[in-house]
């Protein structure tokens, strides 16, 4: 008798274990879910565009054939106009300034 509880008592635990383990392998894989967010990717490129023309994009900086200080950029069709600074050679926003239409007044 005492030969037959034993098997069936290891047999027991080994299957309470492992239900055990596949429990926890269960619970904790919920938490270990990857959280998936929203991530935009940006990128700068260089357009050439005749004065006036479409931008479709944020400006980060104007070369413009012009010695001055600073110009005055409007943003066609809405006439929202932005002083550029010139730094380095080039013309600079105060920030980054989403345009349609660029046009660049006295050139």
């Amino acid at each position: 008798m005492n030969s037959v509880r034993r098997p069936l008592a290891l047999g027991i635990l080994l299957i309470l274990l492992g239900s055990l383990f596949i429990a926890l392998a269960f619970h904790s894989g919920k938490e270990c879910a990857p959280q998936y967010t929203e991530v935009k990717l940006s990128f700068a490129r260089t357009l050439e565009v005749q004065n006036g023309g479409e931008v479709e994009a944020y400006v980060l900086a104007v070369d413009a054939p012009t010695n001055a200080g600073n110009i005055l950029v409007v943003n066609d069709p809405d006439g929202t106009s932005y002083v550029f600074a010139r730094r380095n050679g080039l013309f600079y926003p105060p920030k980054p300034v989403s345009f349609k239409n660029l046009y660049v007044e006295n050139l």
